[in-house]
């Protein structure tokens, strides 16, 4: 009999030194206090650029603008190299493999969103036999496991990369 363990994720990003954090603090407190009262929702409103540090602007993108603009991603993973057998074995046992992969594409906002969600659509309507639904609601993990989803979206200009991986013993953590 196969356990099929639970999952724990933890998103996070990372800032590059202290100035910027006291910085990215310091605007998070400022913005969620001004949008809690009618008053501050009304001056961010009218001084859009100034809260934005000049990034927001009512001046469309151009699609020249969006063909300089990608994102990066990186997912870390801790986990077991092998299925676990039973129950005992789950609690007995200390996670052993690590993994980290790199997810890289076009603009995220317009261009990459669209192209994610129109390849999901196709997926789900010409493989839905391969996504097996035992009832409960499905990650996209659980849901595309089995599905040629990474391969459309690498077709259509996404990459998908595996920095690392191995044993947690050899990785060092």
């Amino acid at each position: 009999m196969q356990i099929n363990t639970l999952i724990q994720y933890r998103p996070y990003f990372t800032i590059s030194n202290a100035f910027y954090t006291f910085v990215t603090i310091l605007w998070g407190l400022s913005f969620s206090l001004l949008a809690k009262y009618k008053f501050g929702r009304s001056l961010l409103l009218k001084y859009y650029r100034f809260f934005s540090f000049g990034l927001a602007s009512k001046k469309e993108t151009t699609i020249d603008q969006m063909k300089g603009i990608s994102f990066k991603m990186l997912f870390k993973g801790i986990g077991f190299g092998q299925k676990l057998d039973n129950r005992e074995s789950e609690s007995d046992c200390q996670p052993d493999q690590y993994i980290i992969t790199e997810l890289s594409g076009q603009e995220p906002g317009y261009v990459s969103t669209s192209k994610i969600v129109l390849n999901c659509a196709i997926v789900l309507l010409s493989e839905s036999d391969k996504i097996k639904i035992n009832g409960g609601v499905l990650t996209p993990g659980a849901a595309f496991r089995n599905t040629s989803l990474i391969d459309r979206l690498k077709s259509d200009g996404f990459d998908f990369k595996i920095i690392r991986n191995d044993s947690i013993a050899k990785s060092n953590l």
